[in-house]
């Protein structure tokens, strides 16, 4: 079953290739599309789509990052899947 959430995630979590090491990780399921983006006051949002299994991993993931962040929270929201989005990248 396909599943979609939108994550903020806040911290250190720009300036620090968050976005660039979450498209690394994400790559390793090809089931998933989305996105991942700098938003305002320092916070990045992922949209993540796929199976749920792989969405869970990505999960977790975020919540810790790459080695150079420092995640202080990560907030869900459940979204709609959109079928337009069809690969996962940096916007």
């Amino acid at each position: 079953m396909n599943i979609a959430c939108k994550i903020i995630v806040k911290g250190r979590v720009t300036g620090v290739g968050f976005r660039w090491y979450t498209v690394d990780y994400v790559q390793q399921f090809p089931a998933l599309s989305g996105y991942v983006r700098n938003i305002c006051h320092g916070q990045v949002e992922v949209l993540i789509q796929g199976p749920q299994n792989y969405v869970n991993q990505v999960r977790q993931w975020l919540k810790h990052g790459p080695t150079h962040a420092r995640v202080d929270s990560c907030q869900e929201t459940s979204e709609s899947t959109d079928k337009n989005i069809t690969s996962f990248e940096i916007r």
